[in-house]
This record gives structure tokens, sequence and C-alpha cells, in this order.
């Protein structure tokens, strides 16, 4: 069995032979590196362990979609094509296709269609975003909505949506958009 006295020894010798020293190096690190070392008392209830541990994973993961946003939207206005398509999911880029026969009816529209489609005409220019009333809402830990007013360089606001999805080693890639006028 694993659950004795001996066992719970092994254990605790294998985390400070293996496993402190991984943290002290990140810990002398941290300065230089994204990785973070977060300490969590354990010695409170269950429940407060939880809610600090997801108070803290979400930090992590609204820190990365925001960078991935602002990395998108820096695209768009550089426009940046290939870097605004890595960040995006590939079901953006699928369109329903009536011409094609014997096929799914679908195919790909181009990075760029959909970079100007999502990101605006020239009327709608956003070389310096102003941003107000931003919101960020956890769907899942794997899924993220990110909602905010944007005023367009003419001095027009819009409520934008964008949904983050962490797509395993691709990371967080934007599955959904959505802009309309704010009154």
């Amino acid at each position: 069995s694993d659950d004795n006295l001996e066992s719970l020894r092994r254990r605790f010798k294998t985390f400070q032979a293996e496993t402190v020293p991984v943290i002290d190096t990140l810990r002398r690190i941290e300065d230089d590196t994204l990785l973070k070392v977060v300490d969590i008392r354990g010695d409170q209830s269950l429940e407060q362990v939880w809610e600090e541990t997801q108070k803290t994973m979400n930090s992590f993961i609204a820190n990365d979609v925001l960078s991935a946003n602002v990395r998108l939207l820096q695209a768009a206005v550089n426009k940046d094509v290939e870097t605004y398509r890595s960040l995006c999911a590939d079901e953006l880029f699928e369109v329903e296709d009536d011409t094609q026969d014997g096929s799914d009816g679908s195919s790909l529209m181009s990075a760029e269609k959909v970079m100007l489609i999502q990101e605006g005409s020239d009327e709608e220019e956003f070389r310096e975003s102003n941003f107000r009333c931003a919101e960020m809402t956890f769907v899942t830990g794997q899924k993220v909505s990110l909602s905010y007013d944007r005023t367009s360089d003419s001095g027009i606001t819009f409520r934008e949506t964008r949904i983050w999805s962490h797509q395993g080693p691709k990371g967080w890639r934007m599955v959904h958009f959505s802009r309309s006028s704010t009154p």
C-alpha cells in the first residue's frame, strides 16, 4: 500500500531532493522569465486553497489573453497579416461556399480578407486605440471572453468582444469576434 508513514517519508524526501531545487532555481530567475513561483498556504481550508489557486491561475490566464489581444491589435494596425493569422483559430477562416459541388461546402478565406472584415476599413482605422470599460469573463479554464469599448481614429466608439480559446501547443487563439456601435 502507498498510504503508510514510510511511503510518506519517501515522497517527502523525493520532493526535497527533486522539486525544491527546481523551485529555488525558478525563484532566482523569475525576473528574467515568464515562469513564476506562487506560494499558496496549505494550512487553510480546502475551499480557501482552491479559491487562492483559482485566483492565481486566472491571473496567469488573464495576462496571457491580454498579451495575445494586444499582439493581435498591433498586428492589425501594422497590417501584419502573418501575425494576425497566427493569433486566430482556423475556423475564423472557413466560409460557406455554394459554388463547390460535391464538397463539404466550405472553403478558406484569406487572412487579409478576414483581417479587413474584422478590423474595419480606412474609415474605422485604429492607429491609436483608446480603450475603456474592459471586462474579462472566464467561460472555462480554456475559454475567455474579452470585451471593451474602442474608439477609432475618426472618433466612433465600438463595443468589441473577442472570445479566446486555449488550443494546446498553439496557445491562445481568437475564435470569435463581434463589434457593435455604442450609443
